[in-house]
């Protein structure tokens, strides 16, 4: 995947191993700012927030579909603990950037739940 970190260590010279070794660490630097997914535009507490809405977003629609009670309680239990990362998550941005979470996730709750299909074969 990373040209200058495979060829680097064939070097006999230790001066070309370490400028490849150099060169390798900005290519792998380059490789995950290209790869990546985030807005640029956001601070890290805005990602934080973010991402624990989505995570109380997933086991919010997981414990919705669950008819099991001994798994919907597992997916309670998950929702219970995200929810008070959201919580910390809110008051760092708060702190940090001055900014209410509202203005980021927006005031209407979680939404509507994703549905999830159910498998072919029989539950075990």
């Amino acid at each position: 995947m990373f040209c200058y970190m495979n060829v680097g260590p064939r070097y006999m010279e230790p001066i070309a191993r370490q400028l490849y070794q150099e060169i390798s660490l900005i290519e792998r630097e380059h490789v995950t700012h290209y790869e990546s997914l985030l807005d640029p535009g956001e601070t890290w507490w805005e990602r934080l927030l973010t991402h624990e809405y989505n995570e109380c977003w997933l086991y919010y629609s997981f414990l919705q579909q669950e008819s099991d009670p001994r798994i919907k309680a597992v997916w309670e239990l998950h929702l219970q603990m995200e929810l008070a990362h959201l919580q910390q998550a809110a008051d760092l941005l708060r702190r940090h950037d001055g900014r209410e979470p509202e203005e980021i996730v927006g005031s209407a709750g979680l939404v509507i739940t994703t549905r999830y299909a159910q498998p072919n074969s029989p539950r075990r």
